[in-house]
């Protein structure tokens, strides 16, 4: 998933014109990153305005749809099978009566509806832009049971009643009936507000991919809403992608490309404003007890990188992690 970082404010105090100049002139110092200079002018175009973001979304849907039906991503059942693992690790039994948000769902609600094949349970699925796309959600887990036997030992009937759920998934016609089916609630929020939600109501709080799109200046806000929503005792779990996310497009680029630009060129490209260990210091801050806190290190991502001014007090740590694993839990007296 991409969120770009212009809204529509920034539009009034940042020159287009100017920006694409200054993109075209890095295309020519950074000839072997082609495609890495041009998806950034794309995105940032698209971001320009209303109307360009409405035309973003209509065209990620479009290709992203057709895309995600050529090729069945196992990492989505490896990112799935590891929020199960620690489900079980630290004895969060999901029953028929709790209830678990999920942010930022994304395109086809995979993790929720991952969850929801391995446990009965009320999920509310959360995110700030309807991006849904139902053939490729109904292609994907269409395909899913095949998968499956590589990364789970199931028994017979878990078995049949995956295979089962699946098949109702690929029989319905429309989100709504898939939400009567799974006993979904979706819910949007432009703005990424959980004041619709009362205190204390979910047991878990999970997202992937998500934590790294929000704004530095927003992330102490919206850390304080999921202990809000969270029951005393429940449980947040996060994967957050700490690597330079235009490289998804580009494999010439680094991983860590973003660490190399100032700050006046890097507020107009990239997201990742918030470090690993500085997630770490948050969470802590508002009273979540850390359960298990890890990270991915790629040191080759940073190797032959001019790490840019802001970024050069960061701990080797900070600079060379990918992706962060967090388990937190509210403290079960508050």
């Amino acid at each position: 998933m991409v969120i770009l970082l212009m809204n529509f404010e920034d539009v009034r105090k940042f020159d287009v014109g100017g920006a694409v100049s200054r993109y075209v002139a890095d295309l020519t110092r950074s000839k072997k990153m082609l495609i890495y200079q041009c998806v950034a002018i794309i995105l940032k175009l698209f971001s320009a305005t209303r109307s360009t973001r409405r035309m973003y979304r209509w065209l990620g849907n479009w290709i992203g749809q057709s895309r995600r039906k050529k090729r069945f991503n196992t990492t989505y059942i490896e990112r799935g099978k590891w929020l199960l693992d620690r489900l079980t690790e630290f004895g969060l039994n999901l029953s028929p009566s709790s209830h678990v948000l999920e942010l930022g769902t994304g395109w086809m609600h995979f993790y929720a509806v991952f969850l929801r094949l391995f446990s009965t349970t009320q999920i509310t699925v959360f995110d700030v832009i309807d991006n849904r796309q139902l053939s490729a959600l109904q292609w994907t887990f269409n395909k899913l049971p095949g998968y499956l036997k590589k990364y789970f030992l199931l028994n017979e009937k878990k078995a049949s009643l995956i295979q089962l759920l699946t098949n109702q998934i690929a029989s319905v016609s429309s989100f709504e009936e898939l939400y009567k089916l799974l006993e979904f609630t979706y819910r949007i929020n432009p703005a990424g507000d959980l004041s619709s939600f009362e205190d204390n109501g979910f047991d878990l709080v999970f997202s992937f991919d998500v934590l790294e799109h929000i704004q530095h200046d927003d992330i102490i806000d919206s850390i304080g809403s999921y202990y809000r929503v969270l029951k005393p005792g429940g449980y947040l779990i996060h994967q957050i992608g700490l690597d330079d996310h235009l490289a998804h497009y580009d494999c010439r680029a680094s991983r860590k490309q973003f660490l190399t630009y100032s700050e006046s060129e890097w507020k107009f490209r990239f997201e990742n404003q918030v470090p690993y260990s500085e997630f770490l210091t948050l969470f802590e801050n508002r009273g979540f007890e850390q359960v298990h806190a890890s990270v991915l290190r790629e040191p080759e991502s940073v190797i032959d990188l001019s790490i840019a001014k802001q970024y050069q007090n960061l701990s080797l740590e900070d600079l060379e992690a990918t992706r962060a694993f967090l388990v937190y839990r509210k403290s079960a007296a508050k």
